[in-house]
């Protein structure tokens, strides 16, 4: 199924976390305001508001307040991909030119700076401790998890249980704060358990590590985006992780040096067949699908309850994404 056809029971929820996300980024300052009108045709699937609208709508009654702190995520989420593109020199994001490519560098990051400065000036307006709690929290986790992953460059001993912290922290965190965020009004959540926050979590992880495949075996003109920039950064990803647990020690540092040699096409495209050869690719999209059936299996144990179908739609979703 299409996404749009998955959150098709939300569409309205969906739009309404649109029109004030604009209200959000409304800027007099004409630099500013080209730089967000750039940043429009970015437009993402919107998981994360969805996680929570969805939530929101399954655990209780929705509130005005889920729409604010759904864009709130949005804008924290935002802030972040402008900030990935400076740190991978990406030049690519949508299918047009990455804001360090229009701009520079430093207007890009003082932009996303000022990003996550709208994000909480709107969640400082709801006055709640506990969402401010949550994602403050959640904000530091994220860039933990990016700087955990910055210190691992070129690094071929890097173990599966230190991937799964680094991913868990900088992109599975947001997905398991908006499942908490979801239930945050609801007097029963208690009676949820913390089941629907750890099917987000694992969504999440499921999520970032299909991103890795994709950027390993995708295309840029499908997924509208720059590619290759995990190998040409030396990020260590699953399917690299396992291709070094293939060789033998002796042939770990040869395998290094040719892994992380440059960002040609051709040199990702024989990184590609190699990872394919041993399997390595395949063994990183089994572990997403048992991510995600663990994460379904949460959603059934709580029985029937609105939108139980549609979350677990959306967790099938992340495994046939292509962009």
């Amino acid at each position: 199924m299409e996404l749009a056809q998955i959150l098709a029971p939300i569409h309205a929820d969906v739009e309404e976390v649109e029109r004030r996300l604009a209200v959000s980024l409304a800027s007099g300052l004409p630099v500013v305001a080209g730089l967000v009108e750039h940043l429009s045709q970015f437009r993402g699937k919107r998981l994360r508001p969805a996680v929570l609208l969805l939530t929101a709508r399954a655990t209780g009654t929705l509130r005005e307040e889920h729409y604010a702190l759904s864009v709130v995520v949005e804008l924290i989420h935002a802030a972040t991909l402008v900030h990935d593109d400076v740190l991978d020199e990406a030049l690519i994001r949508r299918k047009v030119p990455s804001l360090n490519a229009k701009w520079d560098n430093e207007m890009s990051v003082i932009f996303g700076d000022w990003l996550f400065a709208r994000a909480f000036d709107v969640l400082a307006e709801l006055q709640n401790q506990d969402a401010t709690r949550i994602l403050s929290s959640t904000a530091a986790e994220m860039c933990e998890g990016e700087m955990l992953q910055i210190s691992h460059k070129f690094d071929d001993h890097l173990g599966e249980e230190d991937y799964y912290r680094i991913i868990g922290q900088k992109t599975a965190s947001l997905f398991e704060a908006c499942g908490r965020l979801g239930m945050l009004f609801d007097r029963d959540h208690a009676a949820w358990g913390g089941e629907i926050p750890a099917f987000a979590r694992e969504v999440g992880v499921a999520f970032q590590i299909m991103d890795d495949c994709l950027d390993l075996m995708g295309t840029e003109a499908e997924m509208g985006k720059s590619l290759g920039t995990d190998l040409t950064k030396g990020k260590p990803t699953l399917p690299i992780i396992r291709l070094f647990d293939t060789v033998p020690p002796a042939k770990r540092e040869e395998l290094r040096q040719f892994l992380f040699a440059n960002g040609h096409p051709d040199h990702r495209r024989e990184v590609h067949s190699l990872l394919v050869r041993h399997g390595a690719i395949e063994y990183a999209l089994s572990c997403a699908r048992d991510l995600v059936a663990r994460a379904r299996g949460r959603i059934r144990s709580l029985g029937a309850f609105p939108h139980s179908e549609v979350l677990e739609a959306l967790a099938d979703y992340v495994l046939q994404r292509s962009s």
